[in-house]
C-alpha cells in the first residue's frame, strides 16, 4: 500500500544500501514503521529483519542476528558471534533491519556500529532511539544517517487506502471517523479486522466495531 511513510522508508533503505550506511528511522508508535519495513523486506529479498525487545542483551541481539544471516560462530561467546557475523556479512548482499531498536542498549548500538562496517543497517524505533543514540559512543551518532523526510502521522487518506486494500470502500467522512477514534495504524487495523470478521466488511456496522 503506497502510504507516504512506506515510500519514505523504502527510499531511505535504498539510500542506506547505496551508501552502505547506518540509517535511523524514528517516529511515534503506530505511524506505520513496521508496516513499511515489511514492505521493504518483501521488495528486497536480501533484507534481514530482526526485532529487539525490552531487556534484550548485547549477546542476545548478536545471537538473533547471527541466526538470521546464517553465521556459524565457533562458540556462543560475544567475541565469536561478532567475528562470525562480520565474516558472513563481508560476503556482501545483506541489508540488516532492526525494528524496535529503541530497546537496544548503548553498548548494543556500539556493537552495531562495528557490524555496519560490513553491511548497511537500518535502525527503526520510537523517539527513545534518538536518546539512546545520543548517549552512546560518539562514533555511533556521527555515523547515523536520517531519512530525507521525517515520517508523518498516519491519516485519513491512509485509512481509505488500507480499507480499499481489503475490498472495503469507505467515504471520507467514515475515514475521518475511523481515524478520530483509532489515532494510529495499529488500532485502524484492529478495527478493519473486526469489521471483516464480524460483519463481512459491512460499513453500516463501522460504528459498532469502533
Amino acid at each position: 500500500i503506497p502510504f507516504n511513510n512506506t515510500i519514505t522508508v523504502i527510499a531511505s533503505v535504498i539510500k542506506a544500501v547505496r551508501q552502505k550506511a547506518l540509517m535511523k528511522i524514528t517516529a511515534k508508535s503506530g505511524t506505520g514503521k513496521t508496516t513499511a519495513l515489511r514492505a521493504v523486506c518483501a521488495a528486497m529479498p536480501q533484507s534481514v529483519m530482526i526485532t529487539a525487545y525490552d531487556g534484550i542483551s548485547k549477546k542476545e541481539i548478536l545471537e538473533e542476528l547471527a541466526e538470521s544471516i546464517g553465521a556459524k560462530p565457533t562458540s556462543r561467546s560475544q567475541q565469536h558471534l561478532m567475528k562470525a557475523i562480520k565474516e558472513q556479512l563481508s560476503k556482501g548482499g545483506k541489508v540488516i533491519v532492526i525494528d524496535e531498536a529503541n530497546f537496544l542498549s548503548e553498548k548494543s548500538l556500539e556493537q552495531i556500529r562495528h557490524i555496519q562496517d560490513c553491511a548497511p543497517i537500518v535502525l527503526a524505533g520510537t523517539e527513545a532511539l534518538d536518546l539512546q543514540i545520543a548517549r552512546s559512543h560518539e562514533q555511533v551518532e556521527t555515523r547515523i544517517r536520517k531519512p530525507a523526510h521525517a515520517l508523518s502521522n498516519f491519516g485519513e487518506n491512509e485509512v481509505i487506502m488500507l480499507f480499499e486494500k481489503s475490498g472495503v470502500m469507505i467515504s471520507n467522512e467514515e475515514a475521518a471517523m475511523v481515524w478520530k477514534k483509532c489515532r494510529n495504524l495499529r488500532e485502524v487495523k484492529y478495527a478493519l479486522d473486526d469489521l471483516l470478521e464480524l460483519y463481512a466488511g459491512d460499513t453500516k456496522k463501522l460504528k459498532d466495531v469502533l
